[in-house]
């Protein structure tokens, strides 16, 4: 480290305006902090249904131990998965260049009750496979395994360790780069419920993410993420919730010049969220809630050059409400519509900015044509501010984002051992500066094969 601060220094969101002191930093910002699971008994935040990914199905972080268990008892499968994406704008740049990618991949889950215990196991191996660009063909992996446990009647938990690897193909990314990312984490989650209704409960994620190409090495983090809880409910009147969630991040190939030397660049979001969710009949499910955030960088100053001076400049963070909702209505057993709508604060992923500011909503409407035959239409729109933002020498930071997407979708499942699935999407990214802009249209094809019981 001290060697790389002796022939680089990397710029920082108050060196901005200072291109003497900006001069090294050359790629985007630092990927980043996702929330860990939340334990059973916290009121969960609306669910993304509505904001799809450009199809990508293994997402590199994000992944929820708890989704794992949806199926009691003894059971397994083994399923085969061939994804194949045309895409008009794959680099994802102001002029589009298409390009098609094949995933072939497997996919293995397992769950094995031992006593009131259960055991899990979920595995994803595969690869991407972008035709006539070699460069960009890259393999992938997933693994989640733990074991979900029960103390007494009204006590249970999850303790995991998870490892993902795939390229970034993330929208908010820049341009597509042949970089290869790695997020490891262990998570622990610990739930209680009264009799009278009281539910209490507490979260904790440790994550590590580093990429594969030098250049991107400013980048890699590590992260902690604390989330205790309170809630109290019953069916008649619906359930309440009050968390706080602690998120600490530091970035150890990054550091800025302060007055006491060098430093190693981090942040620390602090969120409130209070929060209710209740079932009306079977048909409609509501989920609100309201947050306090308070983003602090680390270090809160560092040193830049004014007027041939060398002066504290403020890092800045960010102090400020979120809110959070969705609607989950079923007029009928074919139909089903998600409304979402949410704002919050997040580490920020993949662009020069220490953390961002967004604004979502979505929507999504399936039909069920017939068990067989599935019919979907959706979108989302999303604006994102990216605060205490760096750049590169001779470029101009990025500012926000206004990112629009709409699809429709079909899944056929003619028998339970195999189903297809075809998705059109289009989706679209207005920035300032403009040079971030793009425009896109996918077709998605999968084709799933399964074995397996349960």
């Amino acid at each position: 480290m001290v060697k790389e601060l002796l022939t680089t220094l990397i710029g920082a969101g108050p060196f901005a305006r200072y291109p003497a002191i900006n001069f090294a930093l050359r790629r985007e910002f630092a990927p980043a902090l996702v929330v860990a699971a939340i334990v059973a008994t916290a009121i969960a935040a609306p669910a993304g249904a509505a904001v799809r990914s450009d199809g990508d199905d293994m997402p590199l972080v994000g992944f929820n131990p708890l989704q794992v268990l949806a199926i009691p008892g003894l059971t397994w499968t083994l399923e085969g998965r061939l994804g194949t994406l045309y895409d008009t704008n794959f680099r994802r740049t102001p002029v589009p260049e298409a390009g098609i990618r094949f995933t072939p991949a497997v996919n293995l889950r397992v769950g094995l009750p031992v006593g009131r215990q259960r055991l899990f196991l979920d595995a994803d191996l595969g690869r991407d496979i972008l035709v006539n660009q070699p460069a960009f063909s890259r393999d992938r992996y997933g693994f989640n395994g733990g074991v979900e446990w029960r103390l007494g009647s009204r006590c249970s938990g999850v303790a995991s360790a998870a490892a993902r690897k795939q390229m970034i193909m993330v929208n908010d990314q820049d341009e597509l780069t042949n970089t290869v990312q790695t997020t490891n984490s262990v998570t622990a989650t610990l739930g209680c419920r009264t009799p009278t209704g009281i539910g209490f409960g507490v979260s904790f994620d440790q994550r590590s993410l580093t990429n594969d190409t030098s250049q991107r090495a400013p980048f890699d983090l590590r992260s902690t993420i604390f989330t205790p809880n309170i809630s109290y409910g019953t069916s008649a009147i619906g359930q309440f919730s009050l968390s706080a969630t602690f998120n600490e991040t530091q970035f150890p190939n990054r550091a800025v010049l302060t007055a006491d030397g060098p430093a190693t660049q981090g942040v620390s979001i602090f969120q409130g969220r209070v929060g209710y969710q209740r079932e009306f009949g079977t048909r409609l499910q509501v989920v609100i809630g309201a947050s306090y955030f308070k983003t602090e960088p680390s270090p809160p100053a560092a040193l830049g050059i004014v007027d041939n001076q060398i002066v504290v400049v403020p890092t800045g963070g960010f102090t400020g409400s979120g809110y959070d909702g969705s609607i989950n209505y079923s007029p009928s057993s074919r139909v089903n519509l998600t409304l979402i709508a949410r704002r919050n604060i997040n580490v920020s992923p993949n662009v020069g900015a220490l953390f961002t500011l967004q604004n979502s909503y979505g929507a999504d409407i399936n039909y069920q044509v017939k068990p067989s035959l599935n019919v979907g239409i959706g979108g989302s729109i999303a604006r994102i501010e990216y605060k205490a933002g760096f750049f590169a020498p001779g470029t101009v930071p990025r500012a926000n984002d206004n990112f629009n997407r709409a699809y429709v979708s079909l899944d056929y499942l003619p028998a339970p051992l195999y189903s297809i699935g075809v998705e059109v999407g289009h989706q679209s990214r207005r920035s300032n500066p403009a040079a971030f802009m793009f425009d896109s249209t996918t077709a998605r094809l999968n084709l799933i094969v399964r074995l397996g019981r349960g």
